[in-house]
């Protein structure tokens, strides 16, 4: 989305909310800092800073987590937003995951909050909420952006799935979990020597409890051709 230039772009508010605010629900697995919490990091206070940039630009593009907000969800954030759900089968997610966070809980794996909103959306609205699949869309990067664009009233623009690398060696975006984006130039495969997810207790017992989460939405994806 970034690419396309017609959106302005949020990445993860909700993270602040959830691991540094005064209503924070997360944080074992971050250090600690003494100017936490901050207030201003608080649910309601980063909702109003969205619908306030919207107000400005006409166009924002906000992607996040479910599991860092699905307990604050209410008819207000709902009608908020266009919600669009991006998913990843958990023997391909998780083991990228736990190579970095070996002490990931289930919670922070996001499946259940990630099918939880995607209920809250679907008896809110009546209608099925538009489901990408990673596969498809590192498979057939073009036709799914396509799709995704015809269904939601947006114009498709070819450029918007090329970036230039050394713009995003400089996005100040952290290695550790973006190491893929700064190293390409667009969608594509790749490879690791990720334990799997039969490989290790811990890892095997995230994935028996995402998959139900993960197949409940499959079923209903965004079909590309």
């Amino acid at each position: 989305m970034k690419q396309r230039k017609d959106f302005e772009i949020r990445p993860e508010p909700f993270e602040a909310s959830a691991y540094y605010s005064d209503e924070r629900i997360l944080g074992d697995n971050c250090p600690a800092d003494p100017e936490w919490p901050r207030e201003q990091y608080n649910y309601d206070k980063i909702l109003d800073s969205l619908k306030s940039q919207l107000q400005k630009c006409g166009k924002l593009f906000v992607k996040d987590h479910p599991f860092y907000f699905i307990h604050v969800v209410n008819e207000n954030f709902l009608n908020s937003f266009f919600h669009t759900f991006l998913i990843r089968h958990p023997k391909q997610a998780l083991p990228s995951y736990f190579n970095v966070w070996p002490n990931v809980t289930f919670q922070e794996t996001g499946y259940e909050a990630q099918r939880q909103m995607f209920e809250y959306v679907l008896e809110h609205t009546g209608k099925m909420p538009i489901v990408i699949d990673a596969d498809d869309l590192v498979n057939k990067p073009e036709a799914t952006i396509r799709a995704y664009c015809s269904h939601v009233g947006i114009p498709f623009i070819p450029e918007s799935l090329r970036w230039d690398l050394s713009s995003e060696e400089k996005n100040g975006l952290p290695e550790l979990w973006h190491s893929t984006l700064k190293n390409s130039a667009g969608i594509q495969t790749t490879n690791n020597s990720y334990l799997g997810v039969h490989e290790n207790d811990d890892l095997e017992k995230l994935y028996n409890a995402s998959m139900p989460h993960y197949t409940r939405m499959l079923a209903n994806k965004l079909i590309v051709t």
